[in-house]
């Protein structure tokens, strides 16, 4: 998975844009189990990025607030935040996420028919019209991605 990852984080990297990570568990973790274990070269052309902090009913894994990876994140001034599916005020529309059209197959072919069942490469211009947007404040804690 985080070889897929930083194949497709190269790929965007090559066309621009702004990409926002949305992944279960703690990111750049060595142990697959606790969450994805990437390395920084392998997100370094994404923006922002979203731990959901939840793996399955059974574990809810640490997120990375305080580890180097964490720090890796804050030097680069990438956008980080964690997402708490349990926790009121928290909302992850996963139903609409699997609605959209997956770009994975266009950007990255070979990669498409492995990853299919896990990873998923989403255009907010084909999720809505007009994109999406990202508002972040981090003195009050909160991130809202939505519609423009």
């Amino acid at each position: 998975m985080a070889r897929a990852i930083g194949a497709v984080n190269r790929a965007l990297g090559r066309l621009g844009g702004t990409v926002l990570a949305v992944g279960p568990g703690r990111w750049g973790t060595h142990m697959a189990s606790l969450g994805v274990p990437v390395t920084f070269s392998e997100i370094n052309h994404i923006a922002a990025l979203c731990e959901v902090a939840q793996m399955h009913a059974a574990l809810t894994p640490d997120i990375s607030l305080g580890t180097h990876f964490f720090g890796e994140l804050v030097e680069m001034n990438m956008l980080y935040f964690a997402l708490f599916p349990e926790r009121p005020g928290n909302r992850l529309d996963l139903a609409r996420l699997a609605a959209g059209t997956d770009c994975l197959p266009e950007l990255v072919p070979d990669l498409a028919p492995t990853m299919r069942p896990v990873l998923r490469l989403l255009r907010a211009d084909r999720l809505e019209p007009d994109g999406l947007w990202l508002a972040a404040d981090a003195p009050e804690q909160c991130v809202t991605v939505g519609r423009r």
